[in-house]
């Protein structure tokens, strides 16, 4: 169930994301929608008692990585608009 939802959580970023016009909102709604999706699935994976120790990791770095992704994307969206 939880797999389900972390499915349904990344779905709906992306179609928000579609829809919306300014790109730091689409940026915020692939972040948001993508890294609470790969959590969800991550704990539903756990809690079937798939490698958990694998797992974890996984998870941490997702927890880590993705954010700052974000956060570089935007940094970098940014310096280009002042630079014009």
């Amino acid at each position: 169930m939880i797999i389900i939802l972390g499915a349904i959580l990344m779905l709906v970023g992306n179609i928000c994301a579609l829809f919306s016009k300014n790109i730091f909102k689409k940026l915020h709604y692939l972040s948001a929608g993508d890294t609470g999706g790969a959590i969800l699935i991550f704990i539903g994976l756990m809690l079937n008692n798939f490698q958990i120790s694998k797992l974890f990791v996984a998870l941490m770095i997702f927890l880590v990585g993705m954010p700052a992704v974000t956060y570089f994307i935007s940094i970098s969206l940014v310096r280009r608009e002042k630079r014009r």
